[in-house]
């Protein structure tokens, strides 16, 4: 089984204090309690570079154990009223949605690496 993940990058909203409190109150819990069959979940801020404004705020990776898992997920109501909810309280712009495969490596406490 190949190890899958949905990506959302949030671009940077208009009130990002605003944002944030949407973000935390309502989407994180809708999230939890509606997307389904998820292994991990990844949610970043992300920086800016010292030359320029980035084009996105935030990152949401949703991995899944397997492209089945994954599809199974985006094909509920619930994954659908939460990434309607996404777009809704993405004041800076559309969200972008992606889907990957994913592949790297996990490093011992000797510094070896694995494939995972």
């Amino acid at each position: 089984m190949t190890p899958m993940k949905a990506i959302a990058l949030f671009p940077h909203p208009k009130d990002k204090e605003a944002f944030e409190e949407v973000y935390a109150e309502e989407h994180v819990p809708m999230i939890l309690r509606n997307v389904r069959g998820l292994s991990k979940l990844v949610m970043s801020t992300l920086f800016d570079s010292p030359e320029k404004l980035g084009p996105f705020y935030r990152m949401v990776e949703f991995h899944f154990p397997s492209k089945t898992a994954l599809f199974e997920c985006l094909s509920a109501e619930d994954t659908r009223r939460t990434v309607e909810h996404a777009i809704s309280i993405s004041t800076g712009g559309r969200p972008i949605f992606f889907i990957a495969e994913v592949e790297g490596f996990e490093f011992d406490s000797a510094g070896n690496a694995v494939r995972v």
